[in-house]
């Protein structure tokens, strides 16, 4: 068991297994982690009483570690709007915020950022990816160009919502279906 001080062992019992704990509020069990304990609390499966949330969400905000990207930015991204509103996950699916926890980020084109994201459509990205495999193919350049880290923040530059093609997808499907494309004069 953690640091006994701490807000989240207010709101669990032992679980039945050994270093397992039962969140209170919805009887799921949950391992001897008070930071998987908190993300359970203020994620979308749990809906503890809106002051704890407010609590559990204010300590992993500010329990952050100093140096590095953690993991608990990621989860948190959606639980932080929602956990603005107080309530239930029918409140915050309402106001529009992911209820997913890391799944990344949303490709939905409506929404308050819908303005600021470009969304490439599946036409598009093939077309990107043929003119890709057209440019290597016909410069003799490796296959595994697109994979360097140069090359992706090129193109990150030059179009955030792109991703290059693999070398792997290179040297498949996209030769398989420039092979099976009629040959046509320069």
């Amino acid at each position: 068991m953690g640091a006994s001080k701490d807000p989240v062992w207010d709101s669990v019992t032992p679980g039945t297994r050994p270093k397992f704990f039962k969140c209170t509020f919805c009887l799921q069990e949950l391992y001897d982690n008070p930071t998987v304990i908190k993300r359970h609390m203020v994620g979308p499966t749990c809906d503890p009483p809106a002051e704890v949330r407010h609590i559990l969400l204010r300590k992993l905000t500010s329990n952050k570690r100093k140096a590095g990207a953690d993991t608990c930015d990621v989860g948190l991204e959606g639980v932080v709007a929602g956990a603005a509103t107080t309530g239930s996950t029918e409140k915050r699916a309402h106001k529009g915020t992911p209820l997913g926890s890391a799944a990344g980020p949303s490709t939905s084109t409506t929404g308050p950022l819908a303005s600021f994201v470009q969304v490439l459509s599946s036409k598009q990205v093939e077309n990107l990816a043929s003119l890709c495999a057209k440019w290597i193919y016909r410069n003799a350049l490796p296959l595994l160009t697109t994979e360097t880290p140069s090359f992706r923040a090129f193109t990150r530059v030059l179009n955030p919502a792109y991703k290059p093609p693999s070398g792997w997808s290179l040297a498949g499907p996209l030769l398989n279906k420039k092979f099976q494309e009629p040959l046509v004069a320069r």
